[in-house]
């Protein structure tokens, strides 16, 4: 995902994204969120969800000290991975304990629900969009944004065989890269 929108991303949910740029000895954020620009609308979505729920949850057992932090939000066979950790306070007592993973079990189902959505929305566009099933390594990308990135590899392509082609009839390239 492009700086910008990452920045848009921390700015509204710092508490989430506060890992965003650590030590990637202590962190995957180190490298920010490694998605399409697409899914920019599906991330704040969730993100504006887990927001109430942690603040809901904290006015109403404020001695839970509840809190959500991303380690690390990507793009894996064709969907959005969001990997997260819970904070709140070790010394709870039972009654309490049960009312976080409550409150994480809610948080882990809407992360599954937008995962799922955005296997079917376009990781680049964010417009509705298909998986090929024949593809052993799927991206959600809508067909226009497929047929680009396709010209755009046979124009590498074509570019790769041009080289070739003038490093084939340059008597300097053939006498040294035998």
């Amino acid at each position: 995902m492009n700086t910008e929108l990452q920045n848009q991303l921390s700015a509204s949910h710092p508490s989430i994204f506060r890992e965003i740029g650590g030590d990637c000895t202590q962190t995957c954020m180190a490298f920010g969120i490694e998605c399409g620009d697409g899914w920019h609308f599906l991330i704040d979505s969730l993100c504006d969800q887990i927001d109430r729920e942690v603040e809901f949850t904290n006015r109403l057992f404020p001695n839970l000290k509840f809190g959500v932090i991303a380690f690390q939000v990507k793009e894996k066979f064709g969907s959005l991975r969001f990997y997260v950790d819970y904070i709140y306070d070790i010394n709870l007592e039972s009654d309490d304990m049960e009312k976080v993973r409550k409150k994480m079990l809610l948080i882990d189902g809407m992360i599954r629900m937008v995962e799922a959505l955005s296997a079917r929305t376009c990781d680049t566009c964010g417009k509705h969009c298909t998986q090929d099933p024949e593809n052993p390594f799927p991206r959600a990308q809508c067909d226009d944004c497929l047929d680009k990135r396709r010209k755009a590899l046979d124009r590498i392509a074509e570019f790769d065989q041009e080289i070739e082609e003038a490093n084939s009839q340059n008597s300097y390239f053939k006498e040294n890269h035998k």
